[in-house]
């Protein structure tokens, strides 16, 4: 059985993101097939969140789990954090003891320790990019962005194989030169065992919420992530008070962790990271993603059509998804005075959306890692 080494930079645990969901289940995938040794950094991503549920399915799929916790908190910096050398040799020990076949690179963020191992050991490695992190860098203008490239680029032109989320991604590195027979395209998901139109939770998930029978209009996601937290605020300030205007007793929700937000409005709800996120979603009315920035592309608008909701986006927000199976469900707009009308549309009409089966065919987690199987020559 072959032997493989999965290193992701941030503690999957629980996997209350769109990347990390897709991680989580690539992993889960991954070992019903092969010896899977998953190494991550101990800190919390949500500190009020158990993740003693998913460490126990890993460890029923016999996931050999490695937290690294010496100098995790010390090194919590940006770049710094990427460098920590007692992470890079435990890395370095299981692929000599564990005799580790392949290695998996989960974010260009792993970089620094994967292109070591690759130095040190030789063993081949796959890169998984979620989107291109350097051209996130670029446009929200952060800092090391020239920096990213480099390490990006530099772990392209070494991998075995390369895999991206959308054909523009794909693009993207073709046009950078990086080999395009290596680059395989393999889509986001969702659990469809998960994410399906039921009404059990409502009543109880809107009474938690205090709204009762308003209108609610969702969005979620990680919110320390720079496109989602500029949603937040074009939300506040471009969308809220056009559809006021119009349906007084409408309500934002806005679902997530990572950044706490100085806005109060009796019209915006924040409830921090919540467990169920499905549950959230079937007792809205209406899913929205006013993204102006970001790349790849955003598993909660799957997720959202999944629990047959409209969605409302950018054109930036549902990139790499608009298609035959999703227009049904989307309503692709760019201009704010046109995006309140379009909620308010949706909230009038109020009507669940059937899923076709050919959605749940073509996006539900166990299709899409089909794919990686024929890259993993199965």
């Amino acid at each position: 059985m072959m032997k493989i080494l999965f290193i992701t930079p941030f503690n999957l645990l629980p996997p209350y993101w769109g990347g990390g969901v897709r991680t989580y289940q690539l992993v889960k995938h991954l070992a019903r097939k092969y010896e899977i040794y998953l190494i991550f950094p101990s800190y919390k991503q949500f500190k009020n969140k158990n993740s003693k549920r998913y460490q126990s399915e890993l460890k029923k799929l016999a996931v050999n789990i490695l937290e690294i916790k010496l100098f995790v908190k010390l090194l919590k910096r940006p770049i710094i954090e990427h460098l920590n050398p007692f992470f890079l040799f435990k890395c370095f020990y299981t692929v000599l003891t564990k005799k580790i076949d392949l290695i998996i690179c989960d974010y260009p963020w792993s970089g620094t320790y994967v292109f070591g191992l690759h130095l040190l050991t030789g063993k081949p490695y796959i890169l998984i990019e979620h989107n291109i992190e350097y051209s996130i860098k670029e446009q929200t203008k952060a800092k090391f962005a020239g920096l990213m490239k480099t390490l990006e680029l530099l772990l392209c032109k070494r991998a075995k194989k390369i895999t991206t989320v959308c054909e523009n991604d794909r693009e993207k590195l073709i046009q950078l030169d990086v080999n395009e027979k290596k680059i395989s395209v393999i889509e986001n998901g969702f659990d469809e065992k998960v994410f399906y139109p039921s009404e059990k939770h409502d009543k109880k998930i809107r009474k938690k919420l205090g709204v009762g029978k308003n209108p609610l209009i969702l969005f979620y996601g990680k919110l320390d992530y720079p496109p989602n937290k500029e949603a937040v605020y074009t939300i506040r300030w471009k969308i809220l008070p056009k559809v006021l205007e119009k349906i007084p007793d409408a309500k934002f929700l806005i679902v997530g962790g990572g950044y706490e937000f100085k806005i109060e409005h009796n019209s915006m709800i924040f409830t921090g990271v919540v467990d169920h996120i499905e549950r959230y979603i079937n007792a809205s009315d209406v899913v929205i993603t006013p993204l102006l920035k970001g790349g790849g592309t955003r598993i909660k608008i799957l997720e959202a059509i999944a629990c047959g909701k409209t969605v409302i986006s950018t054109k930036k927000g549902a990139e790499g998804l608009v298609n035959e199976l999703t227009k049904p469900f989307l309503e692709i707009v760019d201009n704010w005075d046109d995006f309140a009308e379009f909620i308010i549309k949706a909230l009038n009409e109020n009507k669940n959306k059937k899923i076709p089966k050919k959605f749940i065919k073509k996006y539900s987690w166990q299709e899409i890692y089909k794919k990686f199987d024929m890259l993993m020559g199965c």
